[in-house]
């Protein structure tokens, strides 16, 4: 990544809440590992089935994941997608849309896994946030909930 591009990727991980924890030596390895794209509004970041190569974390914009079941799930800076396929080695299991125009640092899969092995904060980040996401997934919205009432 050129070095106008790693600062600006360095300077947009400080704000993201999944890189709190990291000190600016982990930052900067992070910044170095991936790649910035851009995304135009209303294009597929990725798309359901296909195989997960990467984790994205949005920069800037927003994003709609639309799973097959399911309300779509709204993404803004910080947020972040693509874990779950590269930890399970599976398939995307959803397609995420750009809502509008889309800054992302994207971080292919062995770059991943190298960080996951290296730098303790930001896998307890990341598993953090798999497992409040899991929670999320297993509880019915009240909505679904109100409607098994008779």
């Amino acid at each position: 990544m050129p070095t106008l591009e790693r600062t600006e990727a360095l300077s947009a991980l400080k704000g993201v809440p999944l890189f709190e924890g990291l000190t600016p030596q982990q930052l900067r390895r992070v910044a170095e590992v991936g790649r910035i794209r851009l995304f135009r509004a209303g294009s597929a970041m990725v798309h359901l089935g296909e195989p997960g190569d990467a984790f994205y974390v949005i920069m800037d914009g927003h994003a709609l994941v639309v799973r097959e079941s399911g309300r779509p799930l709204k993404l803004h800076a910080g947020d972040f997608f693509g874990e779950l396929a590269l930890i399970e080695n599976a398939p995307r299991s959803a397609d995420v849309i750009a809502t509008d125009d889309v800054t992302a640092l994207v971080i292919g899969h062995t770059a991943f896994k190298r960080l996951l092995r290296s730098e303790a904060a930001f896998t307890h980040a990341i598993l953090r946030t798999v497992v409040a996401r899991l929670r999320n997934d297993q509880r019915a919205p009240r909505w679904e909930l109100d409607n098994l009432k008779g």
